[in-house]
């Protein structure tokens, strides 16, 4: 299977050794073919699952035609599809996009339309349930609540055949946070989407950050206060 183009993400990190403090951003190393990313996002959703006191009780590797993989969970047998989730604006190819400039309700819009063309690729359900799980790779497509909460109210107003769609967050490669963007219960609170309409927000680009181990005008070294 070829190489799938991943995006750069991963933790900022800081550590303190005998030769002083170090730091900076370290990406996560995806694996190379697509199916392999896949498996990496559903053992870190299992992983945090699992942490929620879920149980997942074996994974199958499907065919190609077919649902992503076979869960066997305590209720029964689950399919489980994956799709990378991603903002894109007018200028293009997401990845090479340097714009830290997020629209709410248009990344809010473009996560339910990557819900709906899976789900309307599924055509009528079956007997056994659809699960979907979104995922990232690129710091740029970090969402920030308002854009969880308004993709929720979104397919709250047209329902996808999926029973479940999660969205996998990878902090680092053996952490994350796991948001359930359908079904959900009234994710605005009461507000309108269009108070989103024309609401932004920034991502930072880590690989531009700049470690500092002192801060200039503060006898702060290494995290250590000198008389």
């Amino acid at each position: 299977m070829p190489k799938k183009p991943t995006g750069k993400i991963g933790p900022l990190v800081m550590r303190n050794t005998p030769a002083g403090t170090s730091g900076g951003w370290e990406t996560i190393k995806f694996p190379g073919p697509k199916d392999e990313v896949e498996r990496f996002m559903l053992d870190l959703w299992i992983s945090e699952m699992r942490k929620a006191g879920r149980s997942v009780l074996s994974v199958t590797k499907n065919p190609e035609d077919h649902f992503d993989f076979t869960l066997e969970l305590p209720g029964g047998t689950v399919y489980m599809d994956l799709a990378e989730l991603f903002y894109c604006n007018k200028d293009g190819i997401p990845y090479e996009n340097d714009d830290i400039e997020i629209r709410i309700y248009d990344f809010a819009a473009q996560t339910r339309d990557t819900v709906l063309k899976k789900s309307q690729h599924y055509g009528k359900a079956g007997d056994t349930p659809i699960h979907l799980l979104l995922y990232i790779t690129h710091w740029r497509f970090w969402p920030a609540e308002p854009v969880i909460r308004l993709a929720q109210h979104f397919l709250s107003e047209a329902p996808p055949i999926t029973e479940n769609v999660f969205l996998v967050l990878p902090f680092d490669a053996a952490n994350g946070t796991v948001r359930v963007l359908y079904p959900s219960r009234d994710p605005l609170e009461g507000r309108s989407p269009d108070e989103f309409v024309d609401k932004i927000y920034w991502t930072l680009d880590p690989s531009k950050g700049q470690f500092i181990s002192k801060v200039p005008g503060n006898d702060i070294t290494n995290g250590e206060a000198s008389d």
